[in-house]
C-alpha cells in the first residue's frame, strides 16, 4: 500500500531541524514549473511539523508527500514522517479502482451471470502496478534526501 512511515532522532533541536529544513525548501506555489524551483522541495514548514514534496522534474502524479512531526527529546529530537500519495493522486486512484472495478465485477451479480470482465479487472490492477512501484521508488528517494538535508538517517 502507498503509505509509509519512518523516524530517526536527531541530537539538534526541533527549531534547528525546522530552520535546516527551510533552507532546502520553497513555499508551495500551486501550479509553479518544477524549473523555477532551486531547491530541494517544496511546501510548508511549521516549528515542529512539515508537509514537503521533493522537486522532481516535470510533472510526477506518484510524488509522494513527505508529512513530518518534530518531537522534542531531553537531548535532541525525534523526526516522525509519513510518506503518502499527494490527496489529489489519491481521489483518483480510488475513483479509477471504483469505475473499473464496477465493470469488471458487474457481469457477477446480473441474472443470467457473464462472469468477469477481464479486461477491466486488468485495468484495475494495472493502476496499481504502475503506482506501487513508482511510489516505492520515490519515497526510498524522498526519504533519503529528507535523511541527507537533516543530517540523519531514517529507519526503514
Amino acid at each position: 500500500m502507498p503509505y509509509l512511515t519512518t523516524e530517526a532522532t536527531s541530537a539538534q533541536r526541533p527549531d534547528e531541524l525546522s530552520h535546516r529544513l527551510r533552507e532546502v525548501t520553497e513555499p508551495w506555489k500551486s501550479w509553479s514549473g518544477s524549473k523555477l524551483v532551486q531547491k530541494d522541495f517544496v511546501g510548508r514548514i511549521d516549528q515542529d511539523s512539515f508537509r514537503v514534496m521533493k522537486v522532481v522534474e516535470g510533472r510526477d502524479s506518484f510524488n509522494p508527500v513527505l508529512h513530518g512531526r518534530l518531537l522534542a527529546l531531553e537531548h535532541g529530537t525525534r523526526i516522525q514522517v509519513t510518506i503518502t500519495f499527494h490527496p489529489l493522486t489519491w481521489l483518483f486512484i480510488i475513483a479509477w479502482s471504483g469505475a473499473t472495478g464496477y465493470w469488471a465485477f458487474r457481469g457477477l451479480f446480473v441474472a443470467p451471470p457473464t462472469g468477469l470482465d477481464l479486461g477491466a479487472l486488468f485495468m484495475l490492477f494495472a493502476a496499481w502496478a504502475m503506482a506501487i512501484p513508482f511510489f516505492i521508488s520515490d519515497a526510498t528517494k524522498a526519504r533519503r534526501l529528507l535523511g541527507v538535508r537533516l543530517g540523519v538517517t531514517f529507519g526503514a
